[in-house]
């Protein structure tokens, strides 16, 4: 063959001048192995350089891994560096003789590859769902590029997927070009969304929206250098990977969640989505870190979501944690108190600590009776709130007056003790018919 002697003569026996002989008899040769349906081995001939992107060639990439993905799944990824691109190449993306009809066209190709990839999902490919999760987001970026520059023949190269343009080293020109149109995406999160899949954190984003946090983690650059695209990218990473450590656990899952202030400034969908998740949240140790998470966040960037979500799911621990003996009585009560300070309106943290302050004084009541501390005891029970304290505190009298001949005391002893119980009972409640049970006890006595 032409191009074997060639690439011979130019390999190996180091003529020169050859090359142009050397591409037009390789592309002669591809004609005639494309006739013969030899996709493989126009896939082997298929070099493209790193710095030079041919449309043709684009184009030719993208109809050989067409062919070869319809037969198995090997080329999947070639399928995807190169179809939207060969899609969207050219000036303006002409598709058809009658430019109303490109866009139709357009659709219809990318269907087409659409159609393929799902079918090797269909068949429960991993790496074709990931790749299908990819796909859909370079399929978004690469069409606003293309809206971008429109008819503008100087800027048409740049219409590119992150991947390609990283691979042929145009993302840093992609970028500038996102830049000086700022005002062409709808809002600010488009725009730096836009840029950061074209930036050095789009490997760690792919990874991210593939659900591969660790990955996506891991492939965060180190420097941010006051990039803006880089900055949201870093950020959206760790926010992905804080919610996925909230739900399935790790250490120090608050650091992820330093920046998100600033995120949640850009959308609020960012806020919304972790006030969902914690709003759903009710085992112990999930609730602990949506604690501590809502806390910090809280305390760089207050807002009425935040304040209310973290009232709820404070007041949520505090029971969770008194309930498994975690925390005792005042911690519980300090904690719900903090809960209402944050949010007067949080119904579940007010009932929560009535039903504690109850309790403490309960306790604190009966605590006092035991040890004879009857001044004690009076005040708790004058000043409560609760008619709960108050009845234990009458029903101490009633027992003791119950079982006073099993004292053993005599009648001078009853008749000092009755008057003491007199006077404490009255110091609660002068009206109280506790009272007349103890004159008449007193007056059988004298």
């Amino acid at each position: 063959r032409i191009y074997d002697e060639t690439k011979y003569l130019v390999d190996f026996a180091g003529f020169q001048g050859l090359d142009g002989l050397l591409e037009y008899s390789k592309y002669a040769w591809i004609d005639e192995l494309w006739k013969e349906e030899q996709y493989e081995t126009i896939a082997e001939l298929l070099t493209i350089s790193r710095t030079e992107i041919p449309n043709a060639l684009v184009l030719l990439c993208a109809k050989t891994y067409f062919k070869l993905t319809e037969m198995s799944n090997s080329h999947l990824d070639d399928l995807k560096l190169f179809w939207l691109n060969a899609v969207y190449s050219g000036v303006s993306g002409r598709l058809s003789s009658r430019p109303e009809e490109d866009e139709r066209v357009r659709r219809e190709l990318i269907q087409m590859a659409d159609d393929l990839i799902k079918r090797h999902v269909s068949t429960e490919d991993e790496s074709a769902k990931g790749l299908l999760t990819l796909w859909n987001i370079e399929q978004k970026l690469i069409k606003d590029l293309h809206a971008l520059v429109g008819n503008r023949q100087d800027l048409a190269h740049l219409v590119l997927t992150p991947q390609l343009a990283a691979r042929f080293g145009k993302s840093a020109e992609v970028l500038q070009l996102i830049r000086e149109n700022m005002s062409f995406f709808k809002n600010k999160e488009h725009y730096l969304t836009a840029g950061s899949y074209y930036s050095v954190a789009a490997q760690a984003l792919f990874h991210m929206e593939n659900g591969e946090y660790g990955e996506a983690i891991a492939n965060l650059p180190n420097e941010i250098n006051g990039d803006e695209f880089v900055d949201y990218g870093v950020k959206r990473v760790e926010f992905a990977y804080g919610l996925y450590c909230l739900e399935n656990g790790g250490s120090r899952v608050g650091r992820y969640f330093e920046g998100s202030p600033a995120l949640f400034d850009i959308s609020h969908g960012y806020e919304k989505e972790l006030i969902e998740k914690a709003m759903n949240v009710y085992e112990i140790h999930k609730l602990t870190r949506y604690k501590e998470v809502l806390d910090i966040i809280h305390r760089k960037g207050p807002s009425k979501g935040i304040e209310s979500t973290l009232s709820i799911v404070m007041s949520r621990w505090a029971i969770e944690a008194y309930n498994e003996e975690q925390i005792n009585d005042k911690t519980l009560a300090t904690t719900l108190r903090k809960a209402l300070a944050l949010d007067p309106e949080n119904e579940h943290a007010r009932g929560n600590l009535n039903d504690t302050k109850v309790d403490l004084e309960r306790i604190s009541l009966i605590k006092a009776l035991d040890r004879h501390k009857m001044n004690k005891a009076c005040k708790i029970a004058a000043e409560s709130e609760y008619q709960e304290v108050r009845d234990d505190f009458f029903s101490f009298f009633k027992l003791n007056l119950d079982s006073l001949d099993q004292m053993g005391l005599g009648d001078n002893e009853k008749v000092f003790l009755l008057r003491d119980f007199y006077g404490w009972c009255a110091r609660v409640d002068e009206s109280h018919p506790i009272l007349y049970n103890i004159d008449d006890m007193l007056d059988q006595l004298e």
